[in-house]
C-alpha cells in the first residue's frame, strides 16, 4: 500500500510545534566532528568504505522544557561544501539544509522500533526500563545514494501522535 500526501496530517503537539512554532522548541548541540568514522552498521547503511569519513552530530530536542528527541545525524564528508555544518548546528532540520546547499533528495526511507531503555539515559532524563522510539531516517538524493543518515530516540511525550493515517478502504 502506498500513502499518499493527503492521507495523513500531522497531530502530535511536539512534531507540530517542531515544524510551525518553533518557540515551543528548544536544541542543544552535544556535540560535531568532521573527522569520524562511522560504524560497520552506519556504514552499510549510507554505503561508505571503511577509509570514509562523515560529518557526525549530536542534538537535542526539548518540547516546552522537557527534552523529547535525542538526535544522532550522519552525513558522509563528501557532501559538506563547507555550508552544511554551519546550517545544521544552527538547528535547521537536515533535510531542507542539504537541500539548501544542493543536494536535492529524491526520498526519504523511515525505520521505527520500540524500544526498553536497557541503560539510564541522562540526555533525555529517563531511566532503564523506559520506553522509547527509534526511529532511523535515511535521505536519498536523486541517484539514490544515501546522503544522511538519521536516529532519533524519542520519548513517550516526543512520539504521541506523531501522524495519524486515514488509509482509503479500496
Amino acid at each position: 500500500m502506498f500513502v499518499g500526501k493527503n492521507d495523513f496530517q500531522l497531530v502530535g503537539s511536539v512534531l507540530r510545534d517542531r515544524l510551525f512554532n518553533e518557540n515551543q522548541i528548544e536544541h542543544k548541540l552535544l556535540q560535531i566532528s568532521r573527522e569520524i568514522k562511522p560504524n560497520a552498521l552506519v556504514r552499510k547503511l549510507l554505503k561508505l568504505n571503511s577509509s570514509d569519513k562523515a560529518i557526525y552530530i549530536e542534538r537535542l530536542v526539548y518540547h516546552k522544557g522537557d527534552p523529547v528527541d535525542y538526535e544522532k545525524i550522519w552525513i558522509p564528508e563528501k557532501f559538506d561544501n563547507g555550508e552544511l555544518i554551519e546550517k545544521i548546528s544552527k538547528y535547521e532540520l537536515i533535510i531542507p539544509a542539504l537541500e539548501q546547499i544542493g543536494i536535492s533528495i529524491s526520498k526519504t526511507r523511515l525505520m521505527l522500533e520500540p524500544q526498553i531503555l536497557t541503560e539510564n539515559s541522562t540526555n533525555l532524563k529517563l531511566r532503564k526500563g523506559s520506553p522509547v522510539l527509534l526511529l532511523w531516517r535515511i535521505a536519498f538524493d536523486l541517484q539514490e545514494q544515501p546522503v544522511a543518515l538519521i536516529e532519533h530516540l524519542v520519548t513517550n511525550q516526543g512520539s504521541k501522535n506523531l501522524l495519524h493515517f486515514d488509509f482509503p478502504n479500496s
